[in-house]
């Protein structure tokens, strides 16, 4: 067992470039088993990359937009002022770690930028709870009409970003963080090539309502 449930990516490393290996996945509750399978996987080595998060002076809504070599929050935001901030369970937490896919807020006190160095993703699957969610976004910049949801066509907010203040989005950009509320539990699917799965699209519904701000926690 690698997984637990919650999530829906996973990195194998240590693995020897250009020999194939037999991957078998079980999915399974704590009662009985759902089912298997099993793929032959080739190991590649995968070329490492350096991109950018731009940074403004106080408070940044903020997302990796690669999978980190690194991904302590002492190491990537070293030089910040506050944070970083998730959210969760409709309150902020204070991670040890980031990964992509998830927004946090960090404060700074002059603008400038982060390099993370990592590994290019294309894709990626959110889970997201009833509520507000602080989610990511991916190396390329992703179109709001391209996201699909399981279970399909999940009746979700418009998607906010933040510069200074609160802005409806349609477009999910590379090292930013975004807000959106849910109706149900479910899982947010992005894709970077712009894939869509037919009639899997989510429904947006415009409502005055608004996201928790960022300074419920101490400057």
């Amino acid at each position: 067992l690698i997984s637990a449930v919650s999530e829906t990516t996973w990195t194998l490393s240590g693995l020897e470039n250009e020999r194939t290996f037999h991957v078998s996945v079980a999915v399974a509750t704590d009662d009985s088993l759902i089912g298997t399978a099993t793929e032959e996987w080739t190991a590649m080595p995968m070329p490492l990359i350096v991109r950018p998060i731009p940074i403004g002076t106080r408070w940044n809504l903020v997302a990796l937009p690669v999978r980190p070599v690194d991904s302590s929050t002492a190491v990537l935001f070293a030089t910040a002022v506050a944070g970083p901030f998730a959210y969760d369970g409709g309150e902020y937490t204070t991670p040890n770690v980031v990964r992509q896919g998830t927004g946090y807020w960090v404060k700074y006190a002059s603008p400038g930028e982060i390099l993370v160095s990592g590994f290019e993703s294309t894709a990626d699957s959110i889970l997201v709870s009833p509520g507000w969610n602080l989610i990511g976004s991916m190396i390329r910049p992703v179109a709001v009409a391209t996201i699909a949801s399981d279970p399909p066509e999940m009746q979700t907010s418009a998607f906010f970003g933040y510069h200074g203040k609160y802005e409806v989005s349609d477009t999910l950009r590379p090292g930013e963080g975004y807000w959106v509320k849910t109706e149900q539990a479910g899982v947010l699917f992005l894709n970077a090539g712009g894939h869509i799965e037919q009639k899997g699209a989510i429904r947006i519904r415009l409502d005055s309502d608004r996201p928790p701000l960022p300074r419920r926690r101490a400057e």
